[in-house]
């Protein structure tokens, strides 16, 4: 699925396995749903270095790593995420350096 700044927010759906992320015209908020076990998500910043950003967001209490967001900053940041039932999403691999908070 390709997300512009004009889809967001954007709300994960179930079907939903890649998504190219260009964030060159606004931020982009791109929000979790409720994480599966063995659920895997794969989201890449493709949009050249500006000032914009694309937010990953949790969903509920659940945690992205121990956090509540992730943020890409950078062209061709990215991050491969795994989702485990009632405890959130783990990054199982990623590229670039993106942000955990």
């Amino acid at each position: 699925t390709s997300l512009t700044s004009a889809s967001s927010p954007y709300t994960v759906l179930s079907d939903d396995f890649y998504l190219d992320a260009d964030c060159s015209g606004g931020n982009l908020i791109i929000n979790l749903p409720a994480a599966v076990d063995g659920q895997i998500l794969s989201i890449l910043q493709v949009a050249a270095p500006g000032v914009y950003a694309v937010t990953i967001n949790r969903n509920g209490s659940e945690a992205i790593q121990g956090g509540t967001a992730c943020v890409l900053d950078a062209q061709w940041e990215g991050v491969i995420l795994a989702g485990k039932s009632g405890t959130g999403w783990r990054i199982i691999a990623q590229t670039g350096t993106p942000t955990v908070s």
